[in-house]
């Protein structure tokens, strides 16, 4: 526990040799470093815990996911060791905070809950999943707890020690917002500054900061910043941000929501939904059901909100029965019957394209060829793509691609939206479909539309394709 007075005289040394400007506030604040949790657990009194949450993580090896709620709930039932107790309350008196046990013990109870939830997040999906994608050993993962006062923040900020867009370890990337900082944890499509420096610099020698200036900057507002945006947060935030922008500003040719909703996994647009309510203490469903209006309003809350199967199989009975059922509802020009876009937005896409193909089977044509586009009804000009969406979600955004560099159409933000979003998932897949499509490899044709600092980044997320 060292580490605590530590890391608070380092604190204080430095605002005291004026490192820091004057108008800058340091709260007071203490930690509980890296090693204290897993400490914890080798106390006597953690002793079941602690053989509860290593047969949790034998299970969690068998890809059996739920665990980790289960390994959270555990980690809250943790008693606090009396040294550690005793340990916390010195540090936190020397420091001059006042000690939560002096309020009552129920006051103590709830500061020990948050740092117990703190040790628990490493455990979250979030961290679960993040730290397998990049090939790393969650078992090394450790969390250290800040203590600290709160205080009426002006402004929040974020520092990235090596800069996320070009990984140079050398660039200091940061975001500043004002408020308490819900928009950098929550990724709230608000307004913020970002700015690079350079490790070593100093960070108030690089980056005067006027104690006057009132001014922060939207930095989604570019096409290099919406990049940087887009690239850096996670997937359900990045997917939070697009469909709350998407329902505040949308039109019958607004297609984020369903691109949102026919390409997320069910379980990934339940995370985002959850990251909707967390942040816009309501969901997204109302959201969308507020903004938008009738038959797309049906469709996209559907789209949105049914939970479909992801396994293999296909059930070639309802196949054949539900493409009747299409045929019918098309002849009658009843896009919006109930039974038509309860089809389309609950069947699995395995199941739905068994449908889609027995009806070009039987009928002699594909359903998109059918559902021909008719300048009175705006309406078919979401449900043909969401078909594409769906069924072949690489020729729908290779197309979205070539209309974006190519400059037709209103969707402004095509390229960068696609690019961010897909990088990680399908690109691949989408640039093969681009040259065919193009015989242009997706790097040129991205190269022609953009310049500078976005193109560099566009790039280095498509990658040189080699032809």
């Amino acid at each position: 526990m060292h580490h605590i007075s530590y890391y608070q005289y380092k604190v204080r040394e430095k605002h005291e040799r004026k490192k820091v400007p004057s108008w800058v506030g340091i709260p007071t604040s203490i930690a509980l470093p890296f090693g204290v949790f897993e400490k914890v657990l080798t106390d006597d009194s953690s002793q079941v815990i602690a053989d509860t949450i290593q047969s949790l993580k034998q299970r969690l090896g068998g890809e059996d996911f739920g665990i980790l709620g289960q390994i959270r709930k555990t980690v809250l039932q943790l008693s606090a060791p009396p040294q550690l107790v005793q340990e916390l309350k010195n540090e936190m008196k020397s420091a001059r905070m006042p000690w939560p046990g002096d309020e009552g013990e129920q006051r103590w109870e709830q500061a020990w809950i948050a740092i117990k939830k703190v040790w628990a997040s490493k455990w979250n999906e979030r961290a679960y999943f993040r730290t397998r994608k990049v090939k790393l050993d969650h078992d090394g993962l450790c969390m250290a707890v800040l203590v600290q006062e709160i205080i009426n923040a002006d402004y929040a900020f974020v520092v990235h020690t090596t800069n996320p867009s070009s990984e140079d370890s050398t660039e200091i990337y940061a975001k500043v917002v004002k408020g308490l900082g819900e928009t950098l944890v929550g990724a709230y499509p608000g307004r913020g500054l970002s700015f690079v420096c350079y490790a070593g610099a100093g960070l108030y020698d690089s980056v005067p900061m006027d104690e006057e200036e009132k001014v922060v900057l939207d930095y989604s507002a570019d096409n290099r910043g919406r990049a940087i945006l887009l690239w850096t947060i996670y997937p359900a935030e990045r997917d939070v941000f697009l469909a709350n922008e998407a329902t505040k500003g949308w039109t019958s040719s607004n297609r984020v929501l369903m691109e949102i909703a026919c390409t997320r996994s069910s379980h990934e647009q339940l995370l985002a939904r959850q990251a909707y309510y967390s942040c816009f203490k309501k969901s997204c469903e109302e959201d969308v059901a507020f903004h938008t209006t009738g038959d797309f309003c049906k469709l996209l809350v559907l789209l949105g909100s049914s939970y479909c199967y992801h396994g293999p199989e296909v059930n070639m009975t309802l196949a054949k029965l539900e493409a009747k059922i299409l045929l019918k509802h098309i002849s009658e020009k009843e896009y919006s019957h109930d039974d038509f876009i309860r089809i389309l937005t609950t069947r699995s896409k395995v199941q739905l394209n068994a449908t889609l193909n027995h009806y070009n089977n039987e009928f002699g044509t594909a359903i998109t060829k059918d559902l021909k586009y008719e300048s009175e009804d705006d309406f078919l000009g979401i449900v043909r793509p969401a078909i594409n969406c769906l069924t072949c979600p690489e020729k729908y955004f290779e197309k979205v691609l070539r209309l974006g560099i190519n400059k037709q159409g209103i969707d402004k933000w095509a390229l960068t939206r696609v690019v961010t979003t897909r990088a990680e998932v399908n690109l691949k897949k989408i640039k093969e479909e681009y040259y065919k499509r193009n015989n242009v490899p997706l790097d040129r044709g991205i190269g022609k539309d953009t310049s500078e600092d976005y193109e560099k980044m566009l790039l280095a997320l498509v990658g040189k394709d080699c032809v």
